[in-house]
């Protein structure tokens, strides 16, 4: 049995659900569904669609990089030393971390901005945070303003480090 099975197989079993309730879940067909879980080859011929694997994701309420994951343990020719993966943040340049923020702060701007109203009432949920009576600071005036105090944090930080040697 492959990985992506057995995954899909593990998160089944443990919340003690049948196909139908990954169906449901999901919303994938419950033929694409039958033929993941009766799939008997060591290894996967391709990565499934990403509308499958993200399904899949929402059908279980996990991360969709779980379920690739998964998958890609599947394919024929994959190898793991068994190890896990890390990477030092101090390895990674300042303007890619802070692009990864800068992209983080824009996709959750768009789910509060183009989310539907839910609930019974019809209101969008509450978002608590403190607000002050002036007008509320622009998302990307406020990225820029952390980034700027990061940025004087890390040169600070440096200069410090170079006067100390």
């Amino acid at each position: 049995m492959h990985e992506y099975r057995r995954f899909i197989q593990e998160h089944l079993d443990s919340r003690g659900w049948k196909q139908a309730d990954l169906v449901r879940a999901s919303g994938l067909s419950r033929q694409l569904i039958s033929s993941i879980v009766k799939d008997d080859r060591e290894h996967l011929g391709q990565m499934p669609d990403d509308s499958t694997m993200e399904g899949i994701a929402k059908g279980f309420g996990v991360p969709v990089e779980r379920v690739r994951t998964a998958a890609a343990r599947s394919l024929a020719g994959y190898s793991d030393d068994g190890s896990a993966l890390t990477l030092s943040l101090q390895d990674v340049h300042i303007d890619v971390l802070l692009n990864e923020i800068r992209r983080r702060v824009d996709v959750a701007h768009l789910a509060v901005h183009s989310s539907t109203p839910s609930g019974a009432s019809g209101q969008a949920p509450e978002i608590k945070e403190a607000r002050s009576t002036d007008k509320p600071e622009d998302p990307a005036a406020r990225l820029r303003r952390h980034q700027d105090a990061f940025r004087d944090q890390v040169h600070g930080d440096q200069n410090r480090a170079d006067e100390g040697a």
